[in-house]
């Protein structure tokens, strides 16, 4: 979080955003807060880029980094201290204080994690064209696709199918290992059967019992690895 002057420079930070940029408070205060994001085309955004927006609504969030902007020019990085950078989402609101002076606040996501998975899900798609395609659309079947990277078997892609049937969003799935599924009734000995395949790299065929996110509906999966 960070607060803002009428002319764009900091008056305040919380520890979060020191954290976030590296720097300490001291030297955020005066810093001209548009200096701590660069384009993606290479430059800072003006003070007018980050404000502009405010003359006839008191809050917006900026597409800065947004789905919708995620590989065009859109994309707005955060600036640490030691140059390098990460992906970030910004909200902008406007308030007056008691003399009348504007102030601006400034909070700001680190969203890298994020935008990675995407990434990673753009680049599954890349290279496997239409099988991924028809993957997705198909909303009888749930699929889902996880990195191997580590034994934690993070979720890098859902289908359509996989959100009907667990009613959760993609949002709450990308990142996630599918444990959060599990409840009372499932299977520990199938559980154990599933990570000794996935361990091992060969294909299984299972039966387990599984919750969907109203936690009250219990749902019995054939899991193919």
């Amino acid at each position: 979080l960070l607060i803002l002057d009428s002319s764009g420079n900091i008056i305040k930070s919380n520890q979060t955003a020191e954290k976030m940029f590296d720097y300490s408070r001291e030297e955020f205060l005066g810093r001209a807060a548009n200096r701590l994001f660069i384009h993606s085309l290479g430059q800072p955004p003006t003070p007018e880029q980050l404000f502009k927006f405010l003359d006839n609504k008191n809050q917006i969030t900026l597409p800065l980094a947004s789905e919708k902007g995620l590989f065009t020019a859109d994309v707005v990085f955060g600036k640490r201290k030691d140059a390098s950078l990460f992906y970030v989402d910004i909200s902008v609101s406007k308030f007056e204080k008691s003399n009348q002076e504007v102030n601006y606040l400034l909070l700001i996501r680190d969203i890298t994690d994020k935008i990675q998975n995407q990434q990673k899900y753009t680049d599954l798609l890349t290279q496997y064209g239409q099988l991924y395609h028809a993957i997705n659309l198909s909303e009888q079947i749930g699929i889902i696709v996880t990195e191997n990277k580590d034994k934690d078997y993070k979720t890098i892609f859902a289908n359509k199918g996989f959100l009907r049937i667990t009613g959760y969003s993609l949002e709450e799935i990308i990142g996630n290992n599918c444990r959060f599924l599990q409840g009372e009734k499932t299977e520990k000995s199938q559980i154990k059967k599933f990570r000794k395949a996935l361990n091992n790299g060969v294909p299984a065929q299972l039966e387990i019992t599984n919750y969907k996110k109203d936690v009250v509906t219990a749902v019995t999966w054939g899991v193919f690895t």
